[in-house]
């Protein structure tokens, strides 16, 4: 009786190993990598769906009294790809097709005309050089982050194409001469996911504006977080959801000070782009 209790003791043990190494083989094994590749195709025509919602309190350029924000946004935005000049850099247009905004006072359409046509320039390591064809009137009065003319910042991740190791950290920083914004990155692919087939890597990111002796518009300080998922063939960005917190400051408060007076007021946007299926194509 006693050797029949052990045998099955021995048998309970031996299937609970057995188990265990099968748990163990739907996990990615340690050590495993994670790289994800960007390409486009010349003349590649990519759209996406933009939404933001923004709200709190802001200080404008021109005037020392906070202001309320209540406001959202719908932008339907094109974007098209060039080919990539001798000097290593490649030329991605953006125009508006449509969008409009909403606020307490009703919703009122956004005509393309209002917002400028605006030409990315992107390294071969899928940095963003430079953005330009954004008027200086319209730079006085954007607000500090994310917005229409810098969205593609969210779009591209230098540095990604090493093979890294999920929860693995690395940082990078862009900057933007013609906008006067330089915002340091810092990035980790937390997990790997299918979209409708398409393998593809959710990464996380930390985003903070860095100070620009010669910025525009309102003075503020910046900071966002991202969670962005990529096609790991082709870094085509699949959805990006962006949390960001401004401080405006008080014209009398130094950007470049880490004290900051009471007088601040706070602003939240939150941002969710997406590709509008139907109209990607390639021409």
């Amino acid at each position: 009786m006693k050797h029949r209790r052990l045998r099955f003791y021995l048998v309970v043990v031996l299937l609970l190993q057995l188990r265990v190494v099968a748990c163990a083989s739907d996990t990615p094994a340690e050590g495993s990598k994670v790289a994800i590749k960007t390409s486009f195709a010349p003349r590649e025509v990519r759209d996406y769906n933009i939404d933001a919602v923004i709200s709190g309190k802001a200080i404008p350029s021109d005037s020392p009294n906070p202001v309320e924000l209540n406001a959202s946004f719908h932008l339907e935005v094109r974007h098209r790809y060039g080919r990539r000049e001798g000097d290593g850099l490649l030329p991605v247009e953006i125009t508006l097709l449509k969008g409009n905004v909403a606020t307490d006072g009703g919703k009122l359409e956004l005509a393309p005309s209002l917002y400028p046509k605006l030409t990315v320039l992107v390294d071969r390591e899928w940095r963003i050089s430079d953005i330009f064809g954004m008027p200086e009137e319209r730079l006085a009065e954007s607000i500090p982050g994310i917005n229409y003319a810098n969205h593609i910042i969210l779009f591209y991740l230098p540095g990604a194409a090493e093979p890294r190791n999920l929860g693995e950290r690395w940082s990078y920083t862009v900057r933007i001469p013609a906008l006067r914004e330089s915002y340091e990155f810092t990035n980790a692919i937390i997990r790997e996911i299918e979209v409708d087939g398409v393998k593809a890597a959710v990464v996380k990111q930390e985003i903070v504006r860095l100070p620009e002796a010669s910025e525009r518009g309102p003075r503020a300080k910046f900071k966002a977080t991202a969670e962005s998922t990529f096609s790991i063939e082709g870094g085509r960005l699949l959805k990006s959801h962006a949390e960001c917190e401004i401080a405006f400051l008080s014209n009398k408060t130094n950007v470049t000070s880490q004290q900051v007076d009471s007088s601040l007021s706070q602003a939240t946007v939150r941002i969710d782009i997406s590709p509008i299926k139907k109209r990607t194509q390639t021409e």
